[in-house]
């Protein structure tokens, strides 16, 4: 495209739009709202006049049938996702979404089937990936510095059930609620990332309240090679996230890997532990992950490539979800 600047439609204003999006679009150099598309536009125009979005609220068809815009940006209940990434492919629009990008390995498939027919590339919004820590980490992955990777282990806890109300869409949104859908998926993201593949098989139990609500769980992940990696997540339990990769070299460690200066210090260490026990930090400033979330995908439109993060690796990401979603339920196996 002739254009340095990509104007994006964004669906919804959640509360992650609203805190996190639409300010990291007013910073980014590449992108910017032109649009907000909502269910409800007048109720939502303050939103829109608040994070400068010239062409204010409008309905979300009519944000995706606009002509004026570049790129739609997805920030609905997970469950509404697959639809309307499919309604912008088919209406012109490459897609950029809030994770998960799917409930399910099938709806992700769905609509890499309709990023390919269209030609228009999708990108499944993990934003921690663009973090300069996680740079680092791929980046003695990839240069062999730290060994073979052996293995990995993440965890992402949140007291969340103290904090939600039983309104709350993360709640209420059938297949796209609970724990897993919006913490556990973090740190399979994070394995996979860092282990360079996908898993194979899983086992381990999730937990689930007396509504039957997911609120958290266990899984230890086959990889190819013996490789194996241990995920835990939990709405019912402690605060906070590590990840941890463990080459055959040296061990990586960060204590923060997933949402540095949200109620977190906004500066990154990874600690590495290398031979003979030596212990070394490397240090990362702050930055805003979804600013430089919205900069690649901007540049991939802008450069005509893809982005960084494919669809097909959104596929691989929902199907290995799949695989964690099938364990049994702790109240399950009490009963058999």
């Amino acid at each position: 495209m002739s254009s340095e600047i990509v104007r994006f439609g964004v669906l919804g204003a959640s509360a992650i739009a609203q805190d996190k999006v639409l300010p990291a679009l007013l910073k980014a150099g590449n992108a910017r709202a032109d649009l907000l598309g909502t269910r409800s536009p007048a109720a939502r125009s303050e939103v829109a006049e608040r994070f400068q979005i010239s062409r204010g609220a409008v309905t979300m068809d009519e944000a995706i049938a606009d002509d004026q815009l570049d790129a739609i940006y997805v920030s609905l209940p997970n469950s509404l996702h697959a639809e309307w990434i499919i309604k912008a492919l088919q209406a012109g629009k490459p897609v950029l979404s809030d994770k998960p990008l799917t409930v399910s390995g099938a709806e992700a498939e769905r609509v890499a089937e309709v990023s390919r027919a269209t030609g228009l590339p999708v990108m499944e919004g993990y934003m921690y990936r663009f973090h300069p820590q996680h740079r680092y980490i791929r980046q003695r992955i990839a240069d062999g510095s730290i060994g073979t990777v052996r293995e990995a282990r993440a965890f992402f806890l949140f007291h969340m059930l103290q904090a939600v109300s039983a309104t709350d869409i993360r709640v209420v949104d059938g297949p796209g609620a609970g724990a897993l859908m919006d913490m556990g998926c973090y740190t399979i993201s994070a394995v996979r990332m860092v282990m360079g593949g996908e898993p194979i098989s899983a086992t381990g139990w999730r937990v689930r309240n007396s509504n039957g609500l997911d609120v958290g769980g266990v899984a230890n992940l086959l990889f190819p090679e013996e490789r194996r990696a241990q995920v835990s997540w939990g709405w019912d339990t402690g605060n906070g996230g590590n990840l941890q990769v463990i080459g055959t070299k040296a061990i990586l460690e960060t204590g923060n890997p997933f949402v540095p200066d949200q109620g977190n210090p906004g500066e990154t260490v990874v600690t590495e532990l290398a031979g003979q026990g030596r212990l070394i930090e490397h240090r990362f400033d702050t930055v805003d992950q979804f600013q430089l979330e919205f900069e690649e995908f901007a540049g991939a439109i802008i450069e005509g490539r893809e982005p960084m993060w494919t669809v097909d690796d959104a596929v691989q990401q929902a199907k290995a979800m799949d695989l964690v979603r099938a364990l049994p339920a702790l109240d399950e196996l009490a009963r058999s």
